[in-house]
C-alpha cells in the first residue's frame, strides 16, 4: 500500500476505535439506568401493589378502547 492509503486506514481505524469506545460507554450507562429503573419499579410494586395494578388495568382499558375504535 502507498503512504496515503496507510494514513487513511490509520485515520479511520482510530476514528472507529473511538466510536466503539463511546458506544460501549453509552451501552453501559443505559444498562445501569435500566437496571435502576427496574429495581425502583419492583420496589414500588412490592410496597404498593394495588395502585400499580390499577394503573396497569387503566392502561389496558385505554388500549382496548383505542383498538376497538378502529
Amino acid at each position: 500500500m502507498d503512504d496515503a492509503t496507510t494514513r487513511a486506514t490509520d485515520k479511520w481505524g482510530h476514528a472507529l476505535q473511538g466510536f466503539s469506545e463511546r458506544l460501549d460507554e453509552m451501552r453501559s450507562g443505559a444498562k445501569s439506568k435500566a437496571l435502576e429503573a427496574m429495581q425502583t419499579a419492583d420496589g414500588t410494586m412490592h410496597r404498593n401493589p394495588y395502585p400499580a395494578m390499577a394503573a396497569v388495568a387503566l392502561a389496558g382499558l385505554i388500549a382496548g378502547v383505542l383498538i376497538a375504535r378502529r
